[in-house]
């Protein structure tokens, strides 16, 4: 059977902050989002690889792009909102911490993800 399957996705996009002194480091920042695995795919670590699959892009694109060296930092990160508890433990394997709060979110998106709730969006970095 040659028929093709997806089955995940995730959005990656990538910036570029130049370091402001010569003493100071650059950062290649790999920002994520959207990552998606329908439930009849789950638990077989599809959701780990594409993680695992933009954190490698990340890298090369920051060998490539900016002669990873020791004064280039190399951040991922992504938000993840509030209310989805179940996602932190899982990121919190995957080497990834919470950095900070972002509150309050835009309040268009936190009405379509959950009416009168106040919803928050999560920093979470590796």
């Amino acid at each position: 059977n040659n028929e093709t399957i997806v089955c995940g996705s995730l959005h990656l996009s990538l910036s570029y902050n130049a370091p402001s002194s010569l003493a100071d480091y650059g950062e290649a920042i790999g920002h994520f989002s959207a990552v998606s695995v329908p439930s009849k795919y789950g638990k077989k670590g599809i959701g780990k690889m594409l993680v695992k699959a933009a954190e490698d892009y990340l890298l090369e694109w920051a060998r490539k792009e900016h002669q990873l060296d020791s004064n280039l930092r190399v951040v991922m990160e992504m938000g993840v909102v509030d209310l989805r508890t179940d996602l932190f433990p899982w990121y919190q394997a995957q080497g990834y911490v919470i950095i900070k709060e972002i509150s309050p979110i835009d309040p268009g998106f936190a009405i379509l993800i959950a009416p009168n709730m106040n919803a928050k969006l999560i920093l979470m970095q590796k």
